[in-house]
């Protein structure tokens, strides 16, 4: 048999490489604008060429209007007429090529110009004071359409009109004029300024010189005020003006003058004879001390001075009632008395009882108290009959005593014995043994005295309340005791016998449990770090007291004074970082002798910045690294492309670079000897331009024996999933549903179900082998090829569903995402995600804009031997080359309708209509 060899032809290429035709501002109206020149490349035979709007030329010939062809290396420039109108745009649009490519050459006339040239009104000289003078005539030249007009300082007229202040518009050749007034002062200068179309011209006015000037006044003071409240506003009395016969400048320091009742200023200004001047100044707010405000009138100063009033801190005597023939343990309340004779806040403290200001909360505490408050003292009266009891309030120094008296002994016989306990525990409620009435007459009266006490007759239940009882009645007492190392005591009578109840804590522990505070190292600097701790082991109020930084206790205010904390409560220390790097900052807090340090290392050296920011680029980018504040000395910058992090070994910072491909930027700053690293920035660049591409072929159908499908529909809250071979037989409309035609309808509601890895549901596809295994492969092992044909039919409120993935074994980091955006029933676009190395954030961007609504989309998703990525979506191309990262990642395609969103009803989801959907493995 005889073999001949068949020769084949190869296509001609007739798709020219694209054409750039710079666009053209500024033209003037009218004129005819040549385009620059563009050498045709990328072709192998003649291809047509034709015009819209303009006129083109090939090789420097004469320009047409006619359709033509044109050939590899030809050069070609396009000519077009500008607009009559100023500051309109016209366009060419070129044709070439086959299919038709079309290049647009836009040319924008100039605008209309509203600045005109210079223009002044001159000089007015001589003037007589106070005068209205109007200058000579200005014309206006350089227009092209009416400009703004404004004035400061006077009027404008224009062609003879009236003069006016108000803002305005003036044309081409109108004359304009300006109007003021001569200044109040001789040989002083006044300025009117109008202002046209952003160009100022000036009027200027110089009143006469006056011979005889006398601007120099005559003596003059203020008198002085004393005993004024501190802090307060006070103003002067008024003196007169003299001895001058023109106007004189006026200035103040310290405070702020009023002219004959107008407001108070402080900017200097003008007087005149006869003028009537008061000055206004703040008292200081110390006691005792003088300010002074000084005026100068044409050179003589005034002085005003203001003295405060003296401190007086010495309040009036005050007087509490005394009380007499009170029940033992019973809280007592003083009458209100009221602070008087004071002009500053004093110091207050109370023993043997506590204290109101104001009606507010009872303290035993030291404080402060202001004039006119008002005060109440309150104590507890005795446990025992017959005894005084007091409570000494002292304000600023004067102490003044509370009295109180109980009983007399014979009011209350101690014929009762309830046994004192002792040791108790704060915060106990302790009941006593009980006592038998007797020596009483029937139905006696029954009373109760003393904090927290109450009594129980024959087993009933306790109570504070009066009542009766009758000899043989059974009584018991209870007392409740809450303060460490005090004792309470509870009285009780009935009829003319009465007992008392004794309880008494143990001494208090104010010594707490060891407690520590982590060091924080790496902070920024200048900032307020806080750590907060519990106190343990106290039974009383332990002292507590702080060195270098502020505290806080429970939610109240910072403070470094010394304070008290109790068993349970949260202290939060709060301490500033250092102003330098790698600099120690350290706090201790002390509570009932045990310590504690808080320390904070700043970091050692300043993070850099990266501009620009992480994003998707079309083109290479231009990356700057700066450090706030400049790099510390001894110091140096260093950065890295490849993930790695910046040693002495990288490439030393010396300026901006470009980053022409996907990668990440790592940048910091390291001391010499790179003992010492510095806070490292991150940026990552993916970096792919969209281009155009043969649009992708219509898979005729798909092979279900490749796929398990998964659906948003299933039992005990996990989705259903069908595998192979039992794929190509099920069907569960609406989620998935092959029809006679080949298609396959997939839909998700956002109320259905979702895998354990995702948020929303799906109704998708999953690439398996076809022994039904699992499909699994590597970048690098071979190729892999996904194409699909579909129809968007419905979106979520989020307008947004997946219709394509690559996606990583073991819920690895998804490598390619391919998603449909856009409302239900209008154009939308499909994004691309890819991650060019399995850290990075997977960045979307746009890779078809404008798809019409219910128009097929088509794709294919290639990931070639040699790690390279291609993805054509809707004759778009998007081509990234991976990181060999990638080839230690398991990978696998999914297609169908992903929704993402998960709120709304039941109504709301996605769907899409899949013509064909073919995997493609080749070596």
């Amino acid at each position: 048999m005889l073999i001949l060899p068949i020769a084949v032809a190869q296509a001609a290429d007739t798709t020219p490489d694209p054409l750039v035709f710079q666009a053209v501002t500024n033209a003037e109206p009218g004129s005819t604008v040549i385009s620059n020149s563009q050498t045709i490349a990328g072709i192998d035979v003649a291809v047509p060429v034709s015009i819209n709007g303009g006129r083109y030329s090939i090789n420097g010939g004469a320009f047409t209007g006619a359709p033509g062809t044109v050939t590899s290396g030809s050069s070609l420039r396009v000519q077009q007429q500008a607009s009559a109108s100023l500051y309109t745009s016209t366009s060419a649009r070129l044709n070439l090529g086959t299919p038709n490519a079309q290049y647009t050459f836009k040319v924008s006339t100039r605008k209309v110009d509203t600045v005109p040239n210079a223009f002044t009104f001159g000089l007015r000289s001589e003037a007589t004071v106070s005068s209205i003078q109007t200058s000579d005539p200005a014309t206006i030249t350089g227009l092209e359409a009416a400009a703004a007009i404004t004035v400061t300082g006077g009027g404008y007229s224009i062609d003879g009109g009236e003069f006016t202040t108000a803002a305005g518009t003036v044309a081409n050749n109108a004359q304009v004029r300006a109007r003021g007034m001569a200044g109040s002062a001789v040989n002083q200068t006044t300025t009117v300024t109008v202002k046209i179309g952003g160009v100022s011209g000036t009027f200027k006015i110089v009143t006469a010189a006056l011979a005889g000037v006398d601007t120099t006044p005559n003596a003059f003071s203020f008198v002085s005020t004393a005993d004024a409240a501190i802090g307060s506003t006070q103003t002067s009395a008024a003196i007169t003006v003299s001895g001058i016969n023109a106007s004189a400048p006026v200035s103040i320091i310290g405070g702020s003058y009023s002219i004959n009742g107008q407001a108070f200023v402080t900017a200097a200004g003008t007087i005149r004879n006869g003028d009537s001047v008061r000055l206004r100044q703040t008292a200081s707010t110390s006691f005792s001390t003088k300010t002074t405000a000084v005026l100068t009138i044409g050179g003589v100063a005034g002085n005003w001075d203001l003295t405060t009033v003296a401190l007086d801190s010495s309040p009036d005597p005050i007087q509490f009632q005394s009380f007499r023939n009170l029940a033992p343990g019973k809280p007592v309340i003083s009458n209100t008395v009221t602070v008087s004779g004071i002009n500053s806040t004093v110091p207050i403290s109370v023993t043997g009882g506590s204290y109101s200001i104001d009606g507010g909360a009872w303290t035993s505490a030291a404080g402060t108290v202001s004039n006119g408050a008002q005060v109440r003292v309150q104590l507890l009266t005795s446990s025992t009959f017959s005894s005084t009891t007091e409570a000494a309030l002292t304000i600023s120094g004067v102490r003044t005593v509370f009295r109180v008296a109980n009983l007399p002994l014979e009011k209350g016989k101690d014929t009762l014995i309830f046994a004192s306990v002792a040791g108790v525990a704060p915060g106990s409620l302790i009941t006593s043994s009980q006592v038998i009435i007797n020596g009483v007459n029937p139905n006696s009266q029954v009373s109760i005295a003393g904090v927290g006490g109450s009594y129980s007759l024959n087993g009933g239940p306790f109570t504070s309340e009066d009542g009766v009882a009758s000899n043989g009645d059974r009584v018991r007492l209870r007392l409740l005791i809450n303060s460490p190392a005090t004792t309470a005591t509870t009285a009780f009578f009935v009829g003319d016998l009465g007992g008392s109840f004794s309880l008494s804590t143990a001494a208090a522990d104010t010594t707490p449990t060891a407690f520590s505070l982590t060091p924080n190292i790496g902070s920024d600097l200048n900032l307020d770090k806080t750590k907060s701790f519990t106190v343990r082991g106290i039974n009383a109020a332990s002292p507590i007291s702080i060195e270098g930084g502020t505290y806080q206790i429970g939610g109240g205010a910072f403070t470094s004074e010394p304070g008290l904390v109790n068993e349970g409560q949260t202290v939060t220390v709060s301490l500033r970082t250092a102003s330098t790097y790698a600099t120690d900052t350290a706090l201790r807090v002390t509570i009932g002798g045990v310590s504690a340090i808080f320390k904070i290392t700043t970091a050692s050296l300043p993070k850099p910045l990266i501009d620009p920011l992480n994003a998707v680029y079309a083109t290479a980018q231009t990356i700057t690294i700066t450090v706030p504040d400049g790099i510390p000395p001894g110091a140096r910058l260093y950065y890295t492309t490849d993930r790695s992090t910046p040693t002495l070994a990288s490439m030393p910072y010396t300026g901006p670079f470009v980053q022409s491909q996907t990668g990440l930027v790592r940048a910091a700053l390291l001391s010499a000897d790179g003992t010492v690293s510095g806070p490292v920035s991150t940026r990552d660049y993916q970096i792919y331009a969209i281009g155009a591409a043969t649009p992708v072929y219509v898979p005729p159908g798909t092979d279900l024996g490749l796929w398990k499908i998964s659906l948003p529909v299933g039992r005990y809250a996990r989705p259903f999933e069908v595998d192979p071979p039992f794929v190509a037989s099920f069907s569960s409309p609406p989620y998935f549903q092959p029809n006679a035609d080949g298609s396959i309808d997939f839909a998700a509601p956002v109320t259905g179900l979702h895998s354990p890895g995702s948020d929303d549901p799906r109704s998708e596809l999953r690439q398996m082998n076809a022994d039904g295994s699992l499909a699994s492969w590597h970048v690098g092992e071979y190729a892999q090829t996904m194409s699909a044909a579909l129809t968007v039919t419905q979106v979520p409120s989020s307008g947004r569903i997946v219709i394509g993935q690559i996606h990583a074994d073991d819920e690895g980091p998804v490598l390619v995402l391919l998603e449909w955006r856009g409302d239900q029933g209008q154009p939308g676009s499909l994004y691309l995600s890819i991650r060019s190395h399995p850290d990075d954030p997977g960045r979307p961007t746009v890779l078809a804009s404008n798809v019409p609504w219910g128009s097929l989309v088509t794709y294919r998703i290639n990931v070639s031997l040699d790690g390279i990525l291609t993805v054509i979506g809707n004759g778009n191309v998007a081509v990234v080359p991976l990181d060999p990262a990638w080839n230690a990642e398991g990978q696998y395609f999914k297609a169908g309708t992903y929704v993402l969103d998960h709120e709304g009803d039941a109504s709301e989801g996605g769907a899409a209509r899949f013509y064909g959907i073919n995997v493609a493995p080749t070596s």
